[in-house]
């Protein structure tokens, strides 16, 4: 029999539960997307913002291309790779996701998380929901659009009352 004294690791289990229990919180109630990801893009965490965005049921296990129009593929996957590849890119890619009760625009940031010995072992992913914020800009475009109209139709009017 092989006897190990275990006193070492009771003492950090509780700081190592603790620790786990705020990551996770930390995790789950960002206010965005937050995903873990390998090579392929397969999906091995996810967090509450991210299945809130998308109501299919089982998400851990499939690609995230299957939650993203198929227009879209292309450029993930080629940003993925990037990333993977240590490419360093701090802007977003903007993509949609489809499969939830509305199409949703969002913009892409991906990371490489490293292991302990430094090797690339996942990508972190965040999506940050832009879809209001691009549905007020088109509003405003249109709204500037109806003003240019108006404008114009006015200055017609002025002048066929000097003609």
């Amino acid at each position: 029999s092989v006897v190990r004294n275990l006193s070492e690791e009771q003492r950090w289990a509780p700081a190592l539960q603790l620790a786990e229990h705020w990551f996770r919180s930390f995790f789950d109630q960002a206010p965005v997307a937050v995903l873990l990801v390998d090579r392929e893009g397969v999906i091995s965490e996810a967090n509450a913002a991210f299945r809130a965005m998308s109501v299919d049921g089982q998400i851990y296990g499939r690609p995230l291309t299957e939650f993203l129009a198929v227009e879209d593929h292309k450029e993930v996957l080629r940003r993925l790779g990037e990333t993977w590849a240590g490419v360093p890119r701090d802007d977003a890619v903007e993509i949609r996701m489809t499969g939830g009760a509305q199409e949703r625009v969002v913009e892409l940031y991906a990371s490489r998380l490293t292991d302990a010995d430094g090797a690339v072992s996942g990508l972190l992913l965040h999506l940050i929901d832009t879809t209001t914020q691009r549905s007020l800009e088109m509003q405003f475009a249109q709204s500037q659009k109806m003003q240019a109209v108006g404008q114009l139709e006015i200055g017609r009017a002025s002048c066929r009352e000097r003609v």
